[in-house]
């Protein structure tokens, strides 16, 4: 019994331990303010990717084009495994008519961490099965150690500020607290958030894009493709109309990447599920011309005024019974309108 209650203590105050630095090392919760703001709003239209898409997709505007009350549900650094969780839990009162699933390779072959550092983490934002579904689907499938305990590298620096938000939650506005964690993550002086999960590009950051990305279907995960096979059918058992895209990047990025590898594999895979997809870096330049100071960073995230536009443009394709007009039929006609 010495033993049993002594094992008890020691497991309870590690976990105490435990709270306590989460609490104070991982950055405020922009995903906990945004999803919950998509629980409460009527949306038949569901946008979710990663940051290019979080950018990139205006839901008031594409909600004003089709008629259709929008959210964009996207956020940096989300793992591909997070997307179909989201997607669930943001239509748990099944109100979603369409879902745009805006795809960046890059997380469908590069490595994903599930990181409560980066606010990647949903043990604690999903109800019901799902956060058990989650926990031995995701969770316990990655590096266990970084899923419960991988913090921001600045953290220790900014305990004061995460605290300062973190309390505020219930306290303030929930524009108000999510300026609070742009502020925390760097990003309050190139972006406005204007609500429904939209971050709006208002300034250059100065940051580059590293280095080309060399796309290799070979290299598309396992995992990823079971993500894609569960979105669709959720998509599927809900009567959803489910979309892919492929937010347009800089012309930099077209130009030095294999973005052509890129369009074949996702409009091969996508055929295969009769789901459609629209790559917008093979729109014709008439309907969307874009120059790489349109961006906030060479990596892809927009200024708001060609988050505009590129709005405005899916909102046709979608509403289009002749979409395949908006589009170059070839890469080698993408370079040649490439100012």
């Amino acid at each position: 019994m010495q033993t049993f209650k002594k094992c008890t203590y020691f497991i309870l105050f590690n976990s105490l331990i435990f709270a306590i630095l989460t609490f104070t090392l991982s950055q405020p919760s922009f995903l906990k303010a945004t999803l919950a703001e998509a629980k409460q709003d009527d949306f038949q239209v569901l946008i979710v990717g990663q940051s290019h898409s979080e950018t990139s997709i205006d839901p008031y505007l594409l909600g004003e084009k089709i008629s259709k009350q929008a959210f964009n549900l996207s956020r940096r650094c989300m793992p591909l495994q997070n997307l179909y969780y989201l997607i669930a839990e943001a239509n748990k009162d099944k109100h979603a008519t369409t879902v745009i699933l805006d795809i960046d390779p890059v997380y469908w072959t590069g490595e994903e961490e599930i990181t409560p550092g980066l606010d990647t983490n949903l043990i604690s934002l999903l109800t019901g099965t799902r956060r058990s579904d989650y926990f031995f689907d995701v969770i316990c499938q990655t590096n266990f150690a970084k899923a419960v305990g991988d913090y921001s590298d600045s953290a220790l620096k900014k305990i004061p500020e995460t605290l300062k938000a973190k309390l505020s939650y219930y306290q303030v506005s929930r524009d108000e607290y999510i300026s609070h964690v742009n502020d925390w993550v760097g990003t309050g002086k190139t972006y406005n958030y204007i609500g429904r999960g939209f971050r709006y590009g208002i300034k250059y950051s100065g940051i580059d894009w590293p280095s080309p990305l060399e796309f290799r279907r070979d290299c598309v995960k396992a995992s990823a493709v079971q993500v894609f096979q569960k979105i669709v059918h959720y998509c599927e058992q809900n009567n959803i109309r489910l979309v892919c895209i492929q937010s347009a990047l800089p012309p930099y990025r077209i130009q030095s990447e294999n973005v052509d590898a890129v369009h074949d594999y996702f409009t091969e895979l996508c055929f295969n599920y009769g789901v459609p997809f629209y790559d917008f870096n093979y729109v014709k330049r008439e309907y969307l011309g874009q120059s790489d100071s349109d961006y906030v960073d060479l990596d892809g995230h927009m200024m708001g005024q060609l988050a505009e536009r590129h709005t405005a443009i899916i909102a046709e394709v979608l509403c289009s019974d002749s979409p395949e007009n908006y589009f170059y039929t070839s890469y080698d006609d993408v370079l040649q309108h490439i100012s």
